[in-house]
């Protein structure tokens, strides 16, 4: 694994251990063990969003085809969620909270990742996010079946520029648009667009330019959230700029490596476990460390089981089961490109 992904799979691993210590501190919280929250961990999705934006731009820089891409996503995406979807019926199931068990449409809308789209409630609170990523995901599509992937900076500098728009009508009291704030990603297209732009500044150097979308970026930042979002997302600002100066190479330890390998899952599945687990261990709520030690250990260990169990194993089928029909996409788009090309040269009648 290169240094670049090391450091990159730190950030996520730490990002993921934010928003779980989030929610495992509300639980407590709610129930007296600890006399405040954990609300800066609320902000670990932002950091996330900007990772996406690097390293979907990164793959996609080394994408033949299109089926790349399709397959490279799903094998990513699906399996380990799939599995955190049976884990946490299987909670609810054992340990219910009171709340009406999710109904049929509800899990099936889940399993498609489309529930946010249907307008379907998540099964657990983490899985908001995955729509969020599916949107930008499409959008990055779209953006490479156009063929500009290679100059990404115009396409930031419209997406930013449509979002400053939406903002501006919202400020005026302009008709609700919520379609335009969907296709936008209005409250998060900022922070995978500055992924985009400091992936271009790793791999093509500094320029004025990027520094100026970043600007951009982060004035978005400042009209769409609070003063406390805006100096977290500024703080995630600076330690990419670290990053792309290779200058953040100290995080990359084995622990927090191997944290970022697992942190997918871990994200999907720790809000289940310690709601279902912290309010079961009043004998441990006068020491709150170990109150939340015993939910964190289940979920590191549930996640890893997932990612070596499951994810990995199946990744590697799908993506190897892919290799073996690639080359016949190969040679159709080959063919299709030789008859568009003598179409085009067809002498009209």
């Amino acid at each position: 694994m290169s240094r670049r992904l090391q450091e990159l799979d730190a950030l996520r691993g730490l990002a993921a251990l934010a928003v779980l210590f989030c929610h495992f501190a509300s639980t407590c919280y709610q129930l007296s063990i600890l006399p405040c929250e954990f609300r800066y961990g609320s902000y670990g999705p932002h950091l996330f969003f900007m990772i996406s934006g690097f390293v979907i731009l990164m793959t996609l820089a080394r994408t033949e085809l299109a089926a790349d891409f399709v397959v490279s996503r799903f094998s990513r995406l699906y399996p380990a969620y799939w599995a955190s979807i049976a884990l946490t019926l299987a909670v609810l199931w054992a340990f219910p909270d009171g709340d009406p068990p999710p109904t049929l449409p509800q899990i099936l809308a889940n399993l498609s990742m489309l529930q946010t789209w249907l307008r379907v409630p998540d099964l657990e609170v983490s899985f908001w996010t995955l729509g969020v990523e599916l949107k930008f995901y499409v959008i990055m599509f779209a953006v490479y079946l156009a063929g500009r992937i290679r100059s990404i900076e115009p396409f930031v500098l419209l997406w930013l520029g449509l979002i400053a728009t939406y903002r501006v009508a919202v400020a005026f009291e302009a008709p609700s648009m919520p379609l335009a704030k969907t296709l936008l990603i209005a409250d998060y297209g900022h922070l995978f667009a500055a992924g985009l732009v400091f992936y271009r500044i790793k791999t093509d150097g500094y320029r004025w330019s990027r520094h100026a979308l970043l600007a951009a970026c982060m004035a978005l930042q400042v009209v769409a959230g609070s003063w406390e979002a805006t100096v977290m997302v500024a703080s995630f600002f600076g330690l990419f700029y670290l990053f792309v100066g290779d200058r953040l190479s100290g995080i990359a330890v084995r622990p927090l490596v191997y944290l970022g390998t697992i942190s997918y899952p871990l994200y999907l599945i720790h809000a289940c476990i310690g709601a279902a687990c912290i309010p079961r261990l009043p004998g441990l709520w006068r020491w709150p460390a170990l109150t939340l030690a015993v939910p964190l250990l289940i979920s590191l260990a549930a996640a890893a089981a997932i990612t070596h169990g499951l994810e990995q194993p199946t990744m590697r089928f799908v993506r190897n089961s892919y290799k073996s029909w690639r080359p016949q996409l190969l040679r159709w788009r080959l063919r299709f490109a030789r008859s568009a090309a003598g179409e085009a040269h067809r002498p009209s009648t």
